[in-house]
């Protein structure tokens, strides 16, 4: 059985919860269970779709639309404050993996070695790298830096 804590997302008790099943039939449980499962789903696909729209028009239309205008940041009322910020995507070359953790150590960064090195750990210490305009070894990384458009609420 799940943890309890799993369930701190729904509205009201527990007990609340199991009182709506008390007057249902097994087969009335399965269905409802089949529709939240159905639910569950279709929720997850909506927030993939949502988050792909949402990094389209941050990395490619913002920033352009801004470009365009002059503008690297800029306020709007009851949105915030919007500026444009360097990022990218960082991931090993195929088969360099093992060279690339050798490089680290090499480099006194043997910190970052786990079993591997995570993805989101090695972006950020790429991008530090190269702001800090240290070498880093580009001939086994595949970097696609961009700028991303990012709002700060008021």
């Amino acid at each position: 059985m799940a943890d309890y804590e799993d369930f701190s997302k729904l509205k009201g008790t527990f007990a609340d919860h199991m009182k709506l099943f008390d007057n249902m039939s097994v087969k009335e449980v399965v269905e409802a269970q089949a529709e939240a499962r159905a639910n569950a789903d279709r929720l997850k696909a909506e927030a993939v779709a949502a988050k792909a729209y949402y990094d389209f028009i941050s990395i490619f239309v913002l920033p352009s639309k801004m470009e365009d205008a002059g503008l690297e940041n800029a306020r709007f009322e009851g949105i915030g404050r919007v500026s444009l910020r360097g990022d990218m995507q960082c991931s090993t070359k195929k088969g360099q993996g093992p060279v690339l953790l050798q490089w680290l150590e090499e480099h006194d960064h043997e910190d970052l070695i786990k079993p591997g090195v995570n993805p989101s750990t090695l972006k950020a210490f790429i991008k530090e790298q190269l702001e800090a305009g240290k070498e880093i070894p580009d001939e086994l990384l595949n970097l696609y830096p961009y700028t991303r458009a990012v709002i700060t609420k008021n």
